[in-house]
């Protein structure tokens, strides 16, 4: 966690981000989310925790049936993965040698807690045998790679709110350095059952601002050339130190990002109204300046954890959509261990 990013080489790879998903709570389109983070619209917590289940196990081509034996947090991957491929077909045989890195911090207790009741109320009989494979924290990877038959690399992070983020930037590094054919890289996390909030029901009125959701980005390598397209152009990851250690790492960090295209905005990703997220938006307008638009996705989408790096960079992809001269987007996540960069660029 504590080595430096990669220097750029010569023979490094450039990596296209083709299509990007998130599926959440609020719902709506990823122009709409973005333009609803833009104007600072708030979380509501009765409207925006939870995706409707119907609407779920539709959008994750699952029947009702099929879809109880699955947790949440796997729904909505398959949900994100469903969108991500919408908007970009893989060819069959793409498809198939197509991987995915997904990121989560909890795993999948929407399954889990209610047979761990089942269990202490009435005995191991009443523990449904898909336990096994719904509540773990790869379940969600398994899946959607299992569902839509991708045999390429699969990895599952569990980290903090910054796993996502260093799934996505684990799949940069491995397409940089000469992987071939596709990634899904991001997070997903469902954080909304009572056991969890009660996990947090001790930090303040953080449990008001759960949500669940899953935010993913399909990669892939490509050229240099690509006209209108986005790339990652580069991604650190570190444990969190002190705040000194965060400023000297940021600074560095933008130090070897000079002859990239300049900054449209800045995702900051991390607990929402916190002190932390605070001095994310001081770090980053002191090292770029008052004029760049700092973004806060947690506001208004509320706290979705692990997968809070993966919405925050493909609402990232999502500034640089419509048509215009180059420009980057910098994704800065923050958890309690650990601190997130992405650089993503046109």
């Amino acid at each position: 966690m504590n080595a430096p990013a990669p220097a750029r080489q010569e023979d490094e790879y450039p990596v296209l981000v083709h299509a990007q998903a998130v599926v959440c709570g609020r719902g709506g389109t990823l122009e709409e989310l973005l333009a609803a983070v833009r104007s600072g619209q708030r979380f509501e917590p009765t409207r925006d925790r939870c995706v409707d289940t119907a609407d779920l196990a539709v959008r994750a081509h699952l029947s009702p049936r099929e879809s109880k034996k699955v947790d949440r947090f796997s729904l909505l991957m398959l949900a994100a993965v469903s969108q991500t491929l919408e908007d970009h077909p893989l060819r069959p045989s793409e498809r198939e040698a197509c991987g995915m890195i997904v990121g989560n911090m909890l795993a999948g207790w929407s399954f889990a807690e209610p047979q761990l009741r089942a269990l202490h109320t009435l005995g191991a009989g009443a523990v449904s045998p898909y336990l096994a494979t719904a509540w773990f924290p790869a379940a969600a990877q398994g899946h959607a790679t299992i569902s839509l038959g991708m045999r390429g690399f699969a990895k599952t992070l569990t980290t903090d709110r910054c796993s996502g983020g260093q799934a996505i930037g684990m799949a940069f590094h491995r397409l940089r350095q000469g992987a071939t054919g596709s990634l899904l890289a991001g997070g997903v996390e469902s954080p909304t059952t009572p056991f969890v909030e009660a996990a947090f029901s001790g930090e303040g009125d953080r449990v008001t601002w759960l949500a669940e959701a899953a935010g993913l980005l399909l990669l892939q390598r490509g050229a240099p050339e690509s006209s209108g397209a986005r790339f990652l152009g580069a991604h650190a990851s570190f444990r969190f130190v002190s705040r000194l250690g965060l400023e000297q790492r940021l600074a560095a960090f933008l130090d070897r990002q000079r002859g990239l295209p300049p900054l449209l905005a800045v995702v900051c990703n991390a607990e929402p109204w916190s002190e932390a997220e605070q001095h994310l938006h001081t770090l980053a307008a002191r090292a770029l300046g008052e004029d760049v638009p700092r973004l806060s996705p947690c506001r208004t989408l509320g706290d979705s954890l692990g997968a809070s790096s993966g919405v925050a960079a493909a609402l990232a992809c999502e500034v640089l959509t419509p048509p215009s001269p180059p420009r980057s987007v910098l994704v800065l996540s923050w958890g309690h261990q650990c601190v997130d960069l992405l650089w993503i660029h046109s």
